[in-house]
């Protein structure tokens, strides 16, 4: 099988190319965004919601700007419970559902609130709470998507110095009534800040993709959901994983890709894409060093010889697949400016 696999390096701007008259813009009318910024953009029946937060702050203190699909403005709402700490706000089972927590009783509670299109939003509900441990609170990962009428939630237990990391993995139904609770403690000792990502497969398979710091990032999945996890270190035989991206194609499998590293240097030298199935069975490996004339695009003969072959200060953005079956791997270069 031939694997088609593209790149794209932006500076700035990501420009997508297509033919002028078929590209159609519209816009709303202004509206405030004064100490607000934008969170969320949800599509929901035939309006979209615009959802905004105030700047740099965690409090539960929301605005909802409600639109028709000609982009009209036709409600506002405001959730002002700054008494809980918002988490994040998702479409599940065809609803927008917000998250926030609250600390009080040596307890961590979980809460939750539907937001409705013509009344706004229904009272805080508790879910789940967690008991603190010398002092630490437990805190939520929620998956970008729910399956069928079933919603995994991951806690992250309270920090406990000098030992393993431990979770919860919470399954609601769509009623938000807590059905199965999974605990796991990883083979990994507890790091104050934690990076874990929850991800959902199209078959309702629950994974963790964790990274962690140890002499440069490291990663590994786990397959949730029973008492005993399983675990997949995501690495390759020499070089070193500086970032990834993930998603799963229609064959169900977990496509992941991203960009390597020297042993020695944390610059991009080269991709790689990587493929697993639905029991964490590694399927397709490859990986790819960057030609010289990509290099030299962005660094001088004694940028190289100064830093390296690689590619200094580039982030990833994402990680897509088109209709055509060919694999976009997006990188933003961070200290060039227009």
């Amino acid at each position: 099988m031939n694997y088609r696999f593209f790149f794209l390096f932006i500076v700035n701007i990501l420009c997508v190319l297509a033919y002028p008259q078929e590209l159609k813009l519209s816009f709303s009318e202004p509206f405030s965004s004064v100490g607000l910024e934008s969170i969320s953009c949800i599509p929901i029946e035939d309006k979209i919601v615009h959802i905004q937060q105030k700047s740099k702050e965690d409090l539960c203190v929301l605005t909802f700007h409600v639109f028709d699909a000609q982009l009209k403005k036709k409600a506002l709402f405001e959730l002002n419970e700054p008494q809980y700490t918002f988490l994040s706000v998702k479409y599940f089972f065809n609803e927008i559902f917000v998250f926030a927590s609250l600390n009080e009783n040596n307890h961590t509670y979980l809460f939750y609130t539907k937001f409705d299109l013509q009344i706004g939003f229904s009272s805080f509900k508790e879910i789940f709470k967690e008991p603190h441990k010398a002092g630490y609170p437990t805190t939520f990962v929620f998956p970008e998507n729910s399956y069928n009428s079933e919603l995994s939630i991951l806690a992250e237990l309270p920090y406990v110095k000098n030992k393993n990391e431990d979770i919860k993995l919470l399954i609601f139904d769509h009623q938000m009534g807590l059905i199965k609770e999974t605990y796991n403690k990883l083979e990994i000792n507890f790091d104050p800040k934690r990076d874990n990502k929850l991800i959902v497969s199209p078959k309702g398979r629950v994974f963790l993709i964790k990274t962690h710091w140890q002499k440069g990032n490291n990663f590994a999945i786990y397959k949730l959901g029973q008492e005993t996890t399983q675990e997949k270190v995501i690495k390759l035989n020499r070089n070193k994983i500086s970032a990834l991206d993930y998603f799963f194609n229609s064959q169900n499998e977990l496509v992941i890709a991203g960009f390597y590293s020297s042993q020695i240097r944390y610059n991009y030298e080269g991709f790689f894409l990587l493929k697993y199935d639905h029991d964490l069975h590694l399927t397709h490996k490859n990986q790819y060093y960057f030609s010289e004339k990509i290099i030299k695009t962005f660094k001088s003969a004694k940028d190289i010889k100064e830093s390296g072959f690689g590619l200094d200060k580039f982030r990833l953005t994402s990680f897509n697949l088109d209709k055509e079956g060919n694999h976009f791997l997006v990188a933003e270069h961070l200290s060039r400016k227009r």
